[in-house]
Protein backbone atom coordinates (compact mmCIF):
# COMPACT_ATOMS: atom_id res chain seq x y z
CA UNK A 1 0.00 0.00 0.00
CA UNK A 2 2.92 2.23 0.92
CA UNK A 3 4.37 1.62 -2.63
CA UNK A 4 1.42 1.97 -4.25
CA UNK A 5 1.16 5.42 -2.76
CA UNK A 6 4.47 6.53 -3.45
CA UNK A 7 4.15 5.77 -6.73
CA UNK A 8 1.19 8.05 -7.29
CA UNK A 9 3.44 10.50 -5.58
CA UNK A 10 6.19 10.23 -7.76
CA UNK A 11 3.51 10.27 -11.24
CA UNK A 12 2.23 13.25 -9.59
CA UNK A 13 5.48 14.86 -9.12
CA UNK A 14 6.74 14.08 -12.23
CA UNK A 15 3.55 15.71 -14.06
CA UNK A 16 3.47 18.53 -12.29
CA UNK A 17 7.35 19.37 -13.06
CA UNK A 18 7.00 18.49 -16.13
CA UNK A 19 3.75 21.11 -16.94
CA UNK A 20 5.13 23.75 -14.96
CA UNK A 21 8.41 23.75 -16.96
CA UNK A 22 6.39 24.17 -20.38
CA UNK A 23 3.73 26.68 -18.80
CA UNK A 24 7.57 28.85 -17.79
CA UNK A 25 8.93 28.44 -21.34
CA UNK A 26 5.46 29.30 -23.45
CA UNK A 27 4.95 32.28 -20.80
CA UNK A 28 8.32 33.41 -22.05
CA UNK A 29 6.76 34.41 -25.52
CA UNK A 30 3.07 35.95 -24.73
CA UNK A 31 3.07 36.81 -28.37
CA UNK A 32 1.56 33.38 -29.51
CA UNK A 33 -1.41 33.34 -26.67
CA UNK A 34 -1.75 36.67 -27.13
CA UNK A 35 -2.71 36.10 -30.77
CA UNK A 36 -5.26 33.52 -30.23
CA UNK A 37 -6.84 35.65 -27.69
CA UNK A 38 -7.16 38.08 -30.86
CA UNK A 39 -7.88 35.91 -33.71
CA UNK A 40 -11.03 35.11 -30.97
CA UNK A 41 -12.33 37.87 -30.15
CA UNK A 42 -11.87 39.33 -34.59
CA UNK A 43 -13.68 36.30 -35.44
CA UNK A 44 -16.37 36.54 -33.49
CA UNK A 45 -16.94 40.87 -34.52
CA UNK A 46 -16.76 39.55 -38.33
CA UNK A 47 -19.67 37.18 -37.61
CA UNK A 48 -21.46 40.12 -35.59
CA UNK A 49 -20.87 42.50 -38.65
CA UNK A 50 -21.68 39.62 -40.84
CA UNK A 51 -25.09 39.00 -39.36
CA UNK A 52 -26.02 43.03 -39.12
CA UNK A 53 -27.84 44.34 -36.35
CA UNK A 54 -30.31 41.51 -36.01
CA UNK A 55 -30.13 40.87 -32.52
CA UNK A 56 -33.22 37.94 -32.67
CA UNK A 57 -30.84 35.95 -35.22
CA UNK A 58 -27.49 36.53 -33.09
CA UNK A 59 -28.81 35.72 -29.84
CA UNK A 60 -30.06 32.39 -31.54
CA UNK A 61 -26.53 30.64 -33.30
CA UNK A 62 -24.39 33.02 -30.64
CA UNK A 63 -23.85 29.34 -28.79
CA UNK A 64 -22.74 27.71 -31.99
CA UNK A 65 -19.94 30.65 -32.73
CA UNK A 66 -18.80 30.75 -29.45
CA UNK A 67 -18.17 26.93 -30.50
CA UNK A 68 -17.08 26.79 -33.47
CA UNK A 69 -14.44 29.79 -33.21
CA UNK A 70 -12.84 27.76 -30.05
CA UNK A 71 -12.33 24.76 -32.04
CA UNK A 72 -11.19 26.57 -35.07
CA UNK A 73 -8.68 28.52 -32.17
CA UNK A 74 -7.50 25.17 -31.15
CA UNK A 75 -6.23 24.43 -34.30
CA UNK A 76 -3.85 27.49 -34.51
CA UNK A 77 -2.11 25.61 -31.44
CA UNK A 78 -1.36 21.91 -33.84
CA UNK A 79 1.90 23.06 -34.89
CA UNK A 80 2.82 24.26 -31.70
CA UNK A 81 2.23 21.70 -29.05
CA UNK A 82 4.81 18.98 -29.33
CA UNK A 83 6.68 19.98 -32.59
CA UNK A 84 8.93 22.02 -30.85
CA UNK A 85 10.01 19.07 -28.02
CA UNK A 86 10.83 16.63 -30.69
CA UNK A 87 12.67 19.09 -32.75
CA UNK A 88 15.23 19.91 -29.89
CA UNK A 89 15.31 16.18 -28.61
CA UNK A 90 13.47 16.61 -25.35
CA UNK A 91 11.68 13.46 -26.04
CA UNK A 92 14.84 11.53 -26.32
CA UNK A 93 15.81 13.05 -22.42
CA UNK A 94 12.45 12.29 -21.58
CA UNK A 95 12.78 8.65 -22.34
CA UNK A 96 16.68 8.78 -21.18
CA UNK A 97 15.38 9.75 -18.04
CA UNK A 98 12.68 6.93 -17.36
CA UNK A 99 9.57 9.33 -17.87
CA UNK A 100 6.70 7.36 -19.94
CA UNK A 101 5.24 8.80 -23.15
CA UNK A 102 2.16 8.58 -21.63
CA UNK A 103 2.87 10.26 -18.73
CA UNK A 104 4.22 13.31 -20.64
CA UNK A 105 1.23 13.23 -23.05
CA UNK A 106 -0.63 13.62 -19.80
CA UNK A 107 1.93 16.66 -18.78
CA UNK A 108 0.99 17.88 -22.41
CA UNK A 109 -2.67 18.08 -22.08
CA UNK A 110 -2.80 20.16 -18.74
CA UNK A 111 -0.42 22.36 -20.17
CA UNK A 112 -2.16 22.96 -23.06
CA UNK A 113 -5.29 23.43 -21.31
CA UNK A 114 -3.65 26.08 -19.14
CA UNK A 115 -2.09 27.73 -21.74
CA UNK A 116 -4.14 27.74 -24.54
CA UNK A 117 -7.94 26.85 -23.63
CA UNK A 118 -7.79 28.47 -20.61
CA UNK A 119 -7.43 32.13 -21.53
CA UNK A 120 -10.40 31.85 -24.16
CA UNK A 121 -12.67 30.23 -21.35
CA UNK A 122 -11.88 33.85 -19.10
CA UNK A 123 -12.99 36.00 -22.12
CA UNK A 124 -16.14 34.09 -22.75
CA UNK A 125 -18.35 35.89 -20.30
CA UNK A 126 -17.21 39.10 -21.99
CA UNK A 127 -17.64 38.16 -25.75
CA UNK A 128 -21.55 36.63 -24.78
CA UNK A 129 -22.88 39.77 -23.60
CA UNK A 130 -21.75 41.40 -27.19
CA UNK A 131 -23.33 38.38 -28.59
CA UNK A 132 -26.33 39.13 -26.62
CA UNK A 133 -26.53 35.59 -25.48
CA UNK A 134 -29.05 34.97 -22.56
CA UNK A 135 -27.43 35.74 -18.99
CA UNK A 136 -29.05 32.34 -18.01
CA UNK A 137 -27.48 30.99 -20.83
CA UNK A 138 -24.14 32.41 -20.06
CA UNK A 139 -23.26 30.29 -17.18
CA UNK A 140 -24.41 26.84 -19.22
CA UNK A 141 -22.66 27.51 -21.80
CA UNK A 142 -18.99 28.23 -19.22
CA UNK A 143 -20.02 24.65 -18.10
CA UNK A 144 -20.02 23.35 -21.28
CA UNK A 145 -16.61 24.31 -22.21
CA UNK A 146 -15.34 24.08 -19.15
CA UNK A 147 -15.79 19.89 -19.95
CA UNK A 148 -15.22 20.27 -23.59
CA UNK A 149 -12.31 22.01 -23.60
CA UNK A 150 -10.00 19.41 -22.22
CA UNK A 151 -11.53 17.54 -24.75
CA UNK A 152 -10.45 19.65 -27.86
CA UNK A 153 -6.76 19.64 -26.08
CA UNK A 154 -6.51 15.87 -26.56
CA UNK A 155 -7.37 16.38 -29.66
CA UNK A 156 -4.86 19.00 -30.68
CA UNK A 157 -2.12 17.50 -29.03
CA UNK A 158 -3.45 14.03 -31.07
CA UNK A 159 -3.14 16.04 -34.39
CA UNK A 160 0.23 17.82 -32.96
CA UNK A 161 1.54 14.09 -32.36
CA UNK A 162 0.51 12.62 -35.66
CA UNK A 163 2.15 16.01 -37.75
CA UNK A 164 5.81 15.59 -35.85
CA UNK A 165 7.09 13.62 -38.84
CA UNK A 166 5.09 16.09 -41.14
CA UNK A 167 6.68 19.00 -42.29
CA UNK A 168 5.04 20.36 -45.47
CA UNK A 169 1.01 19.89 -45.47
CA UNK A 170 0.87 22.05 -42.13
CA UNK A 171 -3.02 22.26 -42.81
CA UNK A 172 -3.81 18.41 -42.50
CA UNK A 173 -3.24 19.09 -38.58
CA UNK A 174 -6.49 21.41 -38.49
CA UNK A 175 -8.24 18.61 -40.86
CA UNK A 176 -7.77 16.01 -38.28
CA UNK A 177 -9.26 17.74 -35.82
CA UNK A 178 -12.43 19.00 -37.33
CA UNK A 179 -14.42 16.10 -37.84
CA UNK A 180 -13.52 14.87 -34.05
CA UNK A 181 -14.98 17.93 -32.57
CA UNK A 182 -18.87 18.17 -34.75
CA UNK A 183 -19.88 15.55 -31.40
CA UNK A 184 -18.59 17.98 -29.00
CA UNK A 185 -20.46 20.89 -30.69
CA UNK A 186 -23.07 18.85 -31.38
CA UNK A 187 -23.55 18.26 -27.65
CA UNK A 188 -22.22 21.19 -26.20
CA UNK A 189 -24.50 23.89 -27.80
CA UNK A 190 -27.50 21.56 -27.57
CA UNK A 191 -27.17 21.29 -23.84
CA UNK A 192 -27.36 25.46 -23.52
CA UNK A 193 -30.25 25.39 -26.41
CA UNK A 194 -32.66 22.76 -24.48
CA UNK A 195 -34.42 22.80 -21.13
CA UNK A 196 -32.83 21.42 -17.50
CA UNK A 197 -33.51 18.15 -17.91
CA UNK A 198 -32.03 17.57 -21.64
CA UNK A 199 -29.05 19.82 -20.54
CA UNK A 200 -27.89 17.56 -17.62
CA UNK A 201 -27.85 14.07 -19.74
CA UNK A 202 -26.28 16.40 -22.71
CA UNK A 203 -23.81 17.19 -20.00
CA UNK A 204 -23.36 14.11 -18.51
CA UNK A 205 -22.45 12.62 -22.44
CA UNK A 206 -20.16 15.46 -22.67
CA UNK A 207 -18.27 13.97 -19.29
CA UNK A 208 -18.64 10.64 -20.44
CA UNK A 209 -16.90 11.91 -23.82
CA UNK A 210 -14.04 13.67 -21.81
CA UNK A 211 -13.24 10.70 -19.64
CA UNK A 212 -13.33 8.16 -23.03
CA UNK A 213 -10.94 10.71 -24.30
CA UNK A 214 -8.58 11.10 -21.23
CA UNK A 215 -8.45 7.22 -20.90
CA UNK A 216 -7.20 6.76 -24.19
CA UNK A 217 -5.83 9.30 -25.75
CA UNK A 218 -2.32 9.61 -23.83
CA UNK A 219 -1.92 6.14 -25.06
CA UNK A 220 -2.68 7.37 -28.78
CA UNK A 221 -0.61 10.53 -28.64
CA UNK A 222 2.70 8.69 -27.39
CA UNK A 223 2.45 5.68 -29.82
CA UNK A 224 2.60 8.47 -32.37
CA UNK A 225 5.68 9.93 -30.62
CA UNK A 226 7.24 6.43 -30.47
CA UNK A 227 6.36 6.15 -34.16
CA UNK A 228 8.02 9.73 -35.51
CA UNK A 229 11.18 8.91 -33.11
CA UNK A 230 11.70 5.88 -34.85
CA UNK A 231 11.34 7.78 -38.30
Amino acid sequence: MNQLKQNIINFCESIFSITIRDVKIQLRNLSYITSILIFFIITVLIFIFGIGPNEGQLKIIGIPIMWTILILSSTITVNKLLKEDYDDGNFGIYQFTGLSFELIAVSKIITSWILFQLPLLVIVPIVSIVLNIDPNEIGQLIITMIIGSPILSIFTLIASAMMLTNSKNLTLGSLIILPMSIPIIIFAAGAVNTDTDLFISQIYILISILLATFAIGPWVISACIRIALRN
